[in-house]
């Protein structure tokens, strides 16, 4: 299972992320922080977690990561690509044409809009988060602190976004064929 994070905005807009999120992600086989983590200390809170780390830069990191990543989890090739630079911001077409196509990927994690979504288009599956600690930003209002979880079997990926309501982990979750 992948845990995806994203947006945490630690310290700037947020204090720090929620610890129910921070438990829950630490429970998969990879845990992915797609971009605007904007300090050490989220990054090596992540990185303690007994799990596989897969980080990318944000338009407000200034830590030294990668732009883009991309790794094979059950046979399904998976990239993460924070948003930067798509306009308008999390541009469907532009994410799967441009961005997924350069990558190779049959997925795409993404952030920046802080806004939750998964879906099909142009046969890559679009999959972002939402903000691990609820803040707003660019175009987005302040939210429900979420995460999703990724599950990949034979042609299938099913995303669960879970979202944070006092200490409880409300989810809904989607099933997609894959390509």
């Amino acid at each position: 299972m992948i845990s995806v994070l994203s947006d945490s905005h630690v310290p700037g807009r947020a204090d720090r992320i929620p610890q129910r999120i921070l438990d829950r992600a630490g429970e998969a086989e990879t845990l992915v922080h797609a971009g605007d983590l904007t300090s050490k200390r989220v990054l090596k809170d992540l990185q303690s977690r007994d799990t596989g780390i897969v980080a990318v830069k944000g338009n407000c990191d200034s830590l030294e990561l990668p732009n883009s990543e991309t790794f094979t989890l059950g046979g399904t090739d998976v990239g993460v690509y924070h948003g930067t630079g798509i306009q308008p911001r999390g541009d469907p077409d532009t994410l799967s044409e441009s961005i997924a196509e350069k990558l190779g990927v049959d997925i795409l994690i993404h952030g920046h809009t802080h806004d939750r979504m998964a879906r099909v288009h142009n046969d890559v599956l679009l999959v972002n988060p939402g903000s691990c600690t609820g803040v707003g930003g660019g175009t987005a209002e302040k939210g429900t602190p979420s995460m999703a979880e990724i599950e990949i079997e034979t042609g299938t990926a099913e995303v669960t976004h879970l979202m944070l309501h006092g200490k409880s982990l409300e989810s809904r979750t989607q099933s997609f064929e894959l390509q």
